[in-house]
């Protein structure tokens, strides 16, 4: 038995599957068995493993948790490793001989856990490791194929490596002009706010610079407007205080009082020191209280304030006061305000000039999307006309040799409403399938069988492209009988020569050419249904092709299923030579 890259498939407790283990080989494995024996099962528990969606029904009935896993070989797979070395798994890998395990658990609250090499990845990190390992084909897939949308992405699927760096680089250009125009669309969006700011902070900032604030004028004007008020006494205190010191006419005042007693001690300082002592002491009053005198002199001349600076003071008040009720308590709030809305304002206007500068970089981002699209666009043309004849070509060997098949791209640069990060184009699939008949929309002409067909050429094409080391089809013979079987049998053959290959179907034609047969069975033991996968022997091999060949009676069958299996190697052996 030669092995390939899918060792082992282990599946337990999932939908009717109470435990399941089958060892897989390299070549072409077919898995066959009644309608309703539980294929879709297996195939379900596949495409939960690979990281698909997940529903908490999907368990057994009684099991609190469900289990897929694998075992896969990966020497020699680069881009599996690289992945592995990226997430820092690749050395325990080796470490067990290059086998790789995978593993998807689901719970009963619907929560599911991946594993790759032992270790819990997110599901999207998951993924990154399950799409370079196996390529699934559902029994519904060809559908995609009616929808014109999905063949742009068919397309460029097949690309080489410069290709994909045109289709890179396309994107993040798309990227980048998009998000120009969401911010362009935030500025505009706010504009109408943005232009009410404006004009009142203008409005704002012109009231308070012409009011030419300083910090502490309001307490200073105060001050003034009471000392104003109360000017009469001021102006009595200090006259008083004055002629106390200096004295009025014809009187002595405290100054000329001190001077006389400085002139009394000096006299009889020869006496006594103490007299001396005194005596300077005075004197240093007399200078202190002379200064006083000369203070109270101005002071008394200054207590008045005529009627206008009063009224000068209280208008100067009154417009502070109207200003504080808007911008602040205090000037020093003012001032504050003020200046915050000077910000406030230069980040509106130049928000202003990022609109027009937005504009300016979206026209250039649309240019260079353009130049990326449109080289793309040419590119994508050649890797049409490459499909295009790979797809006949398949075909031919499909039992279609009159088939024709072609990618119509059409192209619009004018429309900007159109652009996407897949640029330009929009791809179809057209299709021939007899001579003389013109080429058609695929989704209007082709068959079942002729899908189905179409769909196994495209996934031939693709796996020589990819290197996905192992494809799966889920009954890729749907409306398919006749020569057209055996071609697809031949096929998937073929194809399994260089990628492992596992493979549903109810076709006797594929079952015959098999390498290694498998076959589902249903049965109820103890109230409970199970779903199990045994490898075929020949013998068994041979009976199930019998199975499948309707219109025989059985021993009739095992004979044309013998011979159909015969005349199926004979086939491979002269397709390998």
């Amino acid at each position: 038995m030669n092995q390939g890259p899918l060792l082992t498939l282990s599946i337990k407790n999932i939908a009717l599957i109470d435990s399941l283990e089958v060892e897989l080989s390299a070549g072409l494995s077919v898995i066959t068995g009644e309608t309703g024996a539980g294929k879709s099962i297996i195939i379900g528990a596949i495409q939960f493993l690979l990281g698909g969606k997940s529903d908490k029904d999907l368990l057994r009935t009684g099991s609190q948790r469900g289990r897929v896993s694998l075992v896969y070989n990966i020497e020699g797979l680069d881009k599996v490793s690289a992945v592995l070395s990226e997430l820092g798994l690749l050395d325990s890998v080796i470490e067990n001989d290059w086998q790789l395990i995978l593993s998807r658990e689901l719970n009963s609250s619907g929560r599911t856990v991946c594993r790759v090499a032992g270790e819990t990845l997110p599901l999207n990190v998951y993924r990154r490791v399950t799409d370079r390992l196996i390529e699934l084909h559902g029994q519904h897939g060809h559908h995609a194929l009616l929808n014109e949308e999905s063949h742009l992405f068919f397309l460029d699927t097949l690309g080489g490596a410069a290709y994909k760096e045109s289709l890179a680089k396309l994107a993040d250009a798309h990227s980048f002009m998009q998000g120009k125009k969401k911010e362009l669309r935030s500025l505009v969006t706010d504009a109408k706010e943005r232009a009410r700011l404006i004009d009142m902070y203008t409005f704002q900032l012109a009231e308070l610079r012409d009011a030419k604030l300083e910090e502490g004028e309001e307490e200073r004007l105060q001050l003034e407007s009471k000392k104003a008020r109360h000017q009469e006494r001021i102006s009595t205190a200090l006259r008083k205080a004055y002629v106390l010191l200096a004295g009025a006419e014809r009187s002595r005042g405290s100054l000329d009082n001190l001077k006389q007693s400085i002139t009394l001690l000096t006299s009889i300082s020869e006496f006594d020191e103490r007299y001396a002592a005194l005596a300077s002491r005075m004197k240093t009053l007399a200078f202190e209280l002379d200064d006083i005198v000369r203070e109270l002199d101005d002071a008394k001349d200054e207590a008045y304030v005529d009627q206008n600076e009063i009224d000068k003071i209280e208008s100067r008040l009154e417009s502070l006061s109207r200003l504080s009720r808007k911008y602040g308590a205090t000037t020093r709030e003012m001032l504050d305000y003020m200046a915050r809305i000077e910000r406030e304002l230069e980040s509106a206007v130049s928000t202003e000039d990022r609109q027009k500068e937005l504009e300016r970089e979206i026209i250039k981002a649309q240019g260079a999307y353009l130049e990326a699209a449109m080289l793309v666009s040419t590119e994508r043309r050649a890797v049409a006309e490459y499909f295009s004849n790979e797809m006949t070509s398949q075909l031919s060997d499909l039992a279609m040799a009159k088939a024709r098949f072609d990618v119509s791209v059409e192209t619009f640069a004018e429309d900007k409403t159109r652009w996407s990060e897949n640029g330009i184009d929009r791809a179809a699939f057209m299709f021939s399938a007899n001579e003389g008949e013109p080429l058609k929309p695929l989704s209007q002409v082709a068959s079942g069988g002729e899908l189905s067909r179409v769909m196994l050429s495209l996934k031939t094409i693709e796996a020589n492209k990819s290197g996905v080391p192992v494809l799966i089809f889920d009954e890729i013979d749907t409306g398919i009988s006749g020569r057209a079987a055996q071609s697809v049998a031949l096929k998937l053959s073929n194809i399994a020569r260089y990628t492992q290959v596992l493979c549903v179907t109810h076709l006797p034609q594929i079952a015959a050419i098999a390498d290694n047969p498998y076959c589902v069975s249903k049965a109820s033991n103890g109230g409970k249904t199970t779903i199990s996968l045994r490898a075929l022997s020949e013998a068994a091999h041979v009976e199930e092709i019998a199975r499948l060949i309707s219109g025989a009676d059985e021993s009739g069958g095992t004979a044309y299923a013998a011979e159909l299996r015969r005349a199926a190697a004979e086939r491979k052996l002269q397709n390998q030579s």
